[in-house]
């Protein structure tokens, strides 16, 4: 782990301004916080199944300095994090499994390539982690009390509702562009390949009806016949080298975790992937693509903490129309 250390000391989160500084700046007196150490300890284990990770991911880390405050890079900072987290859990999962890990593959014929191929014996599986750019929407959505979960009518209609007048607008072009680029990133895969599976992840916000109720909304679900993402004859464009949509609160966690902030319930340490066997966890909502005939593999989704959207009963993922948020202007 000293070579990482050195690596960190000799980077620019130290030498520039950088959104986690603070973490790292007792490192030359041997000194962490939960956060750094938990890091220091997450890359290494990842790194015995994706040599070169660890380094890779430091000078990535390093690479978002510069510029004081800026909230696109503290965002890239959460999406690399939030990649750490899936990535660690996946190695631990199958760390004495005869599962390869392959990080950013390719194909002959695209040059587009997904976060992850993990192959077993019998079986591959493609992984692709999304986390939004969201700090905006955020701030926007404290200020209104009326919240759109998905494209239900005329947003008139909905800001006459709201008592500022203005009601939030849902994310669905984030989650389309989410599944346009996985879409594009599987099928060159799944040509060559037909048996391999595709598994998004959606890293959200606490509020996960945000991601889930632009796929699933009955009335404009991107994953529905009535999907809002239509071509030029009005047909809904399907993604059917997408087999299913895993979303959990990850952003979340990162975003807490990095403010040394309090953590969610079932997680326990700041890059933790959660206890998803615990009662009363909030685990990964797992959705099904009903434009693929192939479902993604058990054994990944398993060691994910997958659980079927449809058999988690609890408002902040299940599918919604809009949101009144009551004390709110």
């Amino acid at each position: 782990m000293i070579e990482y250390i050195e690596q960190i000391l000799s980077s620019k989160i130290f030498s520039q301004w950088h959104w986690l500084n603070y973490h790292f700046r007792g490192l030359p007196n041997g000194k962490h916080t939960d956060f750094s150490f938990d890091f220091l300890n997450k890359i290494k284990l990842i790194n015995h199944k994706i040599p070169g990770f660890a380094e890779e991911t430091i000078n990535r880390l390093a690479s978002y300095s510069g510029k004081e405050k800026h909230e696109p890079h503290y965002e890239q900072i959460i999406q690399l994090l939030v990649e750490v987290v899936i990535f660690y859990r996946l190695s631990e999962g199958f760390l004495a499994k005869n599962v390869s890990f392959k990080w950013e593959p390719v194909t002959p014929i695209s040059q587009k390539n997904p976060e992850l191929l993990l192959e077993g014996e019998d079986w591959k599986t493609l992984i692709e982690i999304k986390c939004p750019s969201i700090f905006k929407h955020m701030r926007e959505a404290r200020e209104n009390d009326t919240q759109l979960g998905a494209r239900i009518g005329e947003i008139e209609f909905f800001n006459s509702l709201s008592k500022s007048g203005k009601v939030t607008k849902p994310l669905d072009n984030k989650i389309k562009d989410f599944l346009v680029s996985a879409e594009s990133k599987f099928a060159p895969f799944k040509v060559a390949e037909q048996d391999i599976s595709s598994i998004l992840i959606i890293a959200w916000s606490k509020h996960l009806f945000e991601a889930t109720s632009p796929l699933i909304n009955g009335m404009s679900g991107l994953l529905t016949e009535n999907s809002f993402y239509k071509d030029s004859n009005g047909k809904p464009i399907t993604f059917p080298s997408v087999d299913s949509v895993l979303v959990t609160e990850h952003f979340e966690l990162i975003l807490r975790a990095t403010r040394e902030e309090p953590l969610p319930f079932g997680y326990n340490s700041p890059l933790d992937y959660g206890a998803f066997l615990m009662r009363d966890f909030l685990p990964p909502a797992h959705i099904n693509n009903p434009s693929t005939p192939k479902s993604a593999n058990p054994n990944v989704l398993a060691e994910l903490g997958a659980v079927e959207i449809a058999d988690i009963q609890e408002p902040r993922v299940n599918p919604l129309d809009y949101v009144m948020w009551v004390g709110k202007p």
